[in-house]
């Protein structure tokens, strides 16, 4: 006997919500941390271009004294 057509195998349909949903129950102190998160990974992503953008005007401009 087969279990595949019983109606207690049945895969329940997924239910899409929307993106607000999931934050419904943050306080204020979730928000707070969530934008403190969102600031840290910004800055975080921006640390390494901003480096190596200011290292390569500094070898540049070592690089232009040299005779």
């Amino acid at each position: 006997m087969s279990k595949e057509g019983s109606p207690q195998m049945a895969k329940a349909a997924p239910v899409l919500s929307s993106f607000a949903s999931l934050f419904m129950h943050a306080d204020t102190v979730d928000v707070a941390l969530m934008a403190l998160g969102l600031v840290g990974a910004i800055g975080d992503g921006m640390s390494m271009p901003v480096m190596l953008t200011i290292m390569s005007h500094v070898y540049n401009d070592i690089c232009r004294q040299r005779p």
